[in-house]
């Protein structure tokens, strides 16, 4: 487990960020609407697609971090399962939305050819991760049977709690906390190689 104090300076870092990033997206939107209903060709220097994508993988480690938070507070193993649960739910939509966002990665891919062993690298890395993901068919049971609706049946909701595997799940959320700093770390070397 990652010491307390290393996450709730992570949390307190990544807030900052995120009310950094929206600050960014907020200027860059209110340029480019100004831009584009002058026609002016600047336009496209001013979109977000990339700074949209870095502030949602900087809150989905904001999410991984305040559940790694509760799990350091909790006092059983039934509470730590439940907080997990969230953790696997964070992690399942990150895999949907990181597919969401595949356009905005070739797009990076296109405009930032000096990157190409990076980013092969950063692609590389969310594969491995989306199969993880993938072939980990009890987090999406356990994501549709306990956190996205409550199971009106008992006994199923219960067998799909007990689906959780406290160290191995652990051990998957920090895993998945590395992989999105390393991602943020490659998507900061690309906003600031911007002109």
């Amino acid at each position: 487990m990652i010491k307390i104090e290393t996450i709730e300076s992570d949390i307190e870092h990544l807030i900052e960020h995120l009310d950094f990033m929206n600050g960014i997206i907020n200027c860059y939107s209110i340029v480019n609407d100004i831009f584009k209903t002058n026609n002016i060709d600047l336009a496209k220097d001013f979109e977000v697609q990339i700074e949209n994508l870095q502030s949602i993988l900087v809150l989905a480690q904001l999410e991984i971090s305040l559940v790694l938070k509760s799990i350091y507070y909790s006092k059983s193993e039934i509470e730590k399962k439940h907080i997990i649960k969230r953790g696997l739910l964070i992690l399942y939509e990150s895999k949907m939305t990181l597919d969401k966002l595949n356009p905005t990665l070739k797009l990076i891919k296109e405009k930032y050819p000096e990157l190409e062993i990076e980013f092969k690298d950063i692609i590389d890395i969310i594969k491995q991760f989306k199969k993880r993901i993938h072939k980990e068919e009890r987090i999406a049971d356990i994501r549709n049977n306990i956190s996205a609706h409550i199971n009106p049946i008992f006994l199923e909701y219960y067998k799909y709690l007990n689906k959780i595997y406290l160290e191995e799940d652990l051990d998957l959320l920090i895993r998945f906390k590395l992989i999105l700093n390393e991602i943020d770390s490659f998507l900061y070397k690309v906003r600031t190689g911007k002109k």
